[in-house]
């Protein structure tokens, strides 16, 4: 079983105040998922996207989320999960005081998204 270190993981800012740092993915050995470890500063979003042949789960580690999905609005916070399927137009929003932590696995080695208005 291959270990990863923490120490292995570069973090990538991906949108403004929002960072990325793979845990598992295609450089690191996996060649059928990816997940990340989304750190999201108070106010930042990661704006509306989709991903057109793969689902997305989200997990909330620490914070408060506002979340669209599709026509569907609400919030998350620890501990919650969100399942996203294929070409679902999504985004979530930091509505906490603190550094929101979310974990994003990927069926796939390498997501695609496209951003969306």
């Amino acid at each position: 079983m291959p270990i990863i270190h923490a120490t292995e993981f570069s973090e990538d800012e991906i949108f403004s105040g929002v960072r990325s740092r793979p845990m598992v993915n295609s450089s690191l050995g996996s060649p059928s998922m990816t997940i990340n470890q989304i750190t999201i500063a108070p106010t930042a979003t990661i704006p509306a996207h989709i991903h057109p042949s793969h689902e997305e789960v989200l997990i909330i580690v620490e914070g408060i989320f506002s979340y669209e999905l599709e026509k569907e609005n609400g919030i998350l916070t620890n501990g919650d999960t969100i399942l996203i399927p294929p070409q679902q137009r999504h985004q979530i929003v930091n509505i906490s005081d603190i550094i929101g932590t979310v974990i994003a696995i990927f069926p796939v080695a390498v997501p695609e998204r496209i951003i969306v208005d």
